[in-house]
């Protein structure tokens, strides 16, 4: 999967709140803005996120390697996501499994969770999703830049050792996921 290129960036709207910049870069043959934003203040807004482990029949994990604008780079993660204030836990999990990699289960299983960052309120709820079968097709949006990628759990382990996954949610992620079921082989589903 190749990197989109950057065309300009320049920062579009600043006070002593908040800063939005815009990029547009060129993918596929096609044009793509991004607005990024990111507050000068403290994020007094409560906002919980839900990030997932995914394993297939087979004990594969399902994982996506994104490119993340912001940062101008391709990282490997699991998915994560801001859960809706019309959504619940369980709603978000399976939403964002369809959206994001074209899987589906219900067999689900909460892990722990954890503030997000001492600058943020609100929570990251981690989850274990099991038995997840390929549906269909992504369902990304417009800007979303992700490759969905296989791999058997002790590879995944490697990729994390290796750095080369560095994303600490991801990583968190894995070894709750792996301490819950010791060693990925008790499973108790609770959602």
């Amino acid at each position: 999967m190749k990197k989109p290129i950057l065309k300009s960036e320049k920062i579009v709207a600043k006070n002593g709140f908040i800063r939005v910049l815009s990029r547009d870069y060129e993918y596929n043959n096609k044009r793509l803005n991004y607005l990024i934003s990111w507050k000068d203040i403290d994020n007094n807004r409560e906002t919980d996120a839900v990030m997932i482990l995914w394993l297939t029949k087979d004990k594969k994990v399902i994982y996506i390697r994104e490119y993340f604008i912001w940062v101008g780079e391709f990282h490997i993660a699991l998915p994560a996501w801001m859960i809706e204030f019309w959504d619940d836990e369980e709603k978000t999990v399976k939403k964002e499994l369809k959206e994001e990699a074209w899987y589906e289960t219900d067999k689900i299983i909460y892990l722990w969770e954890a503030v997000m960052h001492k600058y943020m309120y609100g929570k990251i709820k981690y989850f274990l999703a099991l038995e997840c079968e390929d549906t269909e097709e992504q369902e990304l949006e417009d800007w979303e830049i992700i490759e969905v990628k296989l791999a058997e759990i002790k590879e995944f382990e490697e990729k994390i050792i290796s750095w080369e996954v560095s994303c600490a949610h991801t990583i968190t992620a894995f070894y709750r996921a792996k301490m819950k079921t010791e060693n990925f082989k008790k499973f108790n589903f609770n959602i």
